[in-house]
């Protein structure tokens, strides 16, 4: 799983833009899913914070605030676990079939 899979699919599934996921952007609308994608790459990739936090445009200590903060907003609401639980299963589903595997199965 890339970086670049886990920032399309979390920006499809909140309706946003790619390139909105690395955006400058500090609107809820976008904050909230780019901390979700920080979070899932952290959790789903095992690369370190540096990296990722340089994928997304971010010091390291932001992907850490993110894995911090998505973890303590899954706990305090089920809404919000679903959603993340949501793009983490997109994301799970989509490694276990990747492009190719699914091109052919549709021949």
């Amino acid at each position: 799983m890339t970086l670049s899979e886990i920032e399309r699919t979390v920006a499809a599934r909140f309706n946003l833009a790619p390139g909105a996921i690395k955006s400058l952007n500090r609107e809820r609308r976008v904050a909230r899913p780019r901390q979700i994608a920080m979070a899932l790459a952290r959790e789903l990739t095992g690369l370190s914070l540096p990296r990722i936090g340089t994928y997304f445009c971010r010091d390291h200590t932001t992907i850490l605030h993110a894995c911090r903060r998505v973890a303590k907003l899954a706990a305090a609401d089920p809404d919000f676990a679903r959603t993340v639980e949501g793009c983490r299963e997109l994301l799970l589903r989509a490694d276990r079939f990747p492009p190719s595997t699914r091109e052919a199965g549709r021949a």
